[in-house]
């Protein structure tokens, strides 16, 4: 996961929030109760605003914290190696445990690291080369690539519905990355599916959702034939923002099902 080097400035990031905001200069000038022209002379890299500025213009523009890091330069570089370890070092303990079946992303979505759990679900044996594949791709590129072939593990009469709610999901998290390497790529993949369609319905939409329902946090796996139903649930590592824990739950008659198959 090697870095990309993003060329934006900030003032190219801001251009861009205040785009998707549905935001002229001159109403996030009265906004933030700045001269004339003083978002536009931003924009252009003439000045550079002050902290303070930045904090009136997210305020403004109600952005979430990590579009706030994003705007500031604080995140507009992939995670580095050095960063990914840390994290990963953090939950290697409770990945460890028998029965947890999770995976940690990061803020790109790319799989950092999955859990022993969730590798002895999916995975079959040695050779399976799943693991290497979906490490370093975004959840999206894992679930659409066929070269990857992780939907053949969801259950395919499941399959569509979830799609269409997690691909409004991800948008709503990243689309601000709009110069990122691994946003480009997936959205490219999108595109070329036939689910291409909700993408364009997002790209028309002026307010985006950050709320995930939970009808929309169910998902069916298809163990060895079997339906599993599963919910997940999300949690960000708290001294490491930039990562959170996906982690997925089942009843306990399929948790002494999977146990008894020796999958968990």
């Amino acid at each position: 996961m090697s870095p990309h080097n993003s060329s934006s400035t900030i003032g190219q990031r801001l251009r861009k929030f205040r785009e998707l905001r549905g935001m002229t200069q001159q109403e996030l000038e009265l906004e933030i109760d700045a001269s004339f022209g003083h978002v536009s002379r931003i924009e252009s890299g003439q000045v550079n605003p002050s902290k303070e500025t930045l904090n009136l213009i997210a305020s403004a523009m109600h952005l979430t914290n990590r579009e706030i890091d994003y705007l500031f330069g604080i995140t507009t570089e992939p995670a580095t190696r050095e960063e990914i370890n840390k994290a990963i070092a953090e939950i290697k303990p409770y990945f460890q445990k028998k029965g947890v079946i999770a995976y940690l992303l990061d803020d790109r979505w790319r799989y950092c690291a999955l859990s022993d759990g969730f590798k002895k679900l999916f995975v079959d044996d040695k050779d399976d080369p799943l693991v290497s594949l979906i490490l370093g791709k975004t959840t999206l590129e894992a679930l659409l690539d066929d070269v990857i072939g992780a939907r053949a593990y969801f259950h395919e009469n499941h399959f569509d519905d979830f799609i269409a709610s997690h691909i409004p999901y991800y948008y709503a998290q990243t689309h601000f990355m709009a110069d990122d390497v691994h946003f480009k790529n997936t959205i490219h993949l999108v595109k070329r599916t036939k689910y291409a369609p909700i993408l364009e319905t997002l790209g028309h939409q002026k307010g985006i959702t950050h709320f995930s329902s939970q009808e929309s946090r169910i998902i069916y796996f298809n163990i060895h034939g079997l339906k599993i139903k599963t919910q997940f649930s999300r949690e960000p590592l708290m001294s490491h923002p930039r990562f959170e824990v996906v982690e997925y739950s089942v009843s306990s008659p399929v948790l002494k099902l999977l146990s008894k198959l020796n999958r968990l």
